[in-house]
């Protein structure tokens, strides 16, 4: 078991995890489309860690989540993102294809 503390970029195996710490400001993470092309090229998946309340979620009792300083496009660059808090499963993508 790992507890990954600080925000920053972790590596194991094929895979890079982008740690969104909910103990540093906002200007220590690094966005998904700023990871560096060293790290692009030497692992295959790319996920997000944030355990925090994400602007647009809702909870199990259907309140809408504002929070400006953390929208869904944090995430652009990751092919997935785990995500806490809420603890309920939810799709925050955007589909541009939907009417």
């Amino acid at each position: 078991m790992f507890y990954l503390k600080a925000s920053g970029l972790y590596g194991i195996g094929n895979i890079l995890f982008n740690n969104y710490s909910v103990f540093d400001d906002g200007d220590k993470y690094i966005k998904g489309s700023d990871i560096p092309t060293l790290y692009r090229n030497q692992y295959e998946y790319f996920i997000a860690l944030f355990h925090g309340a994400v602007n647009n979620a809702t909870t199990d009792l259907k309140y809408k989540v504002v929070n400006v300083a953390c929208p869904v496009s944090m995430f652009d660059g990751h092919d997935l993102a785990l995500l806490g808090d809420i603890h309920m499963k939810q799709d925050l993508q955007y589909y541009d294809d939907v009417e």
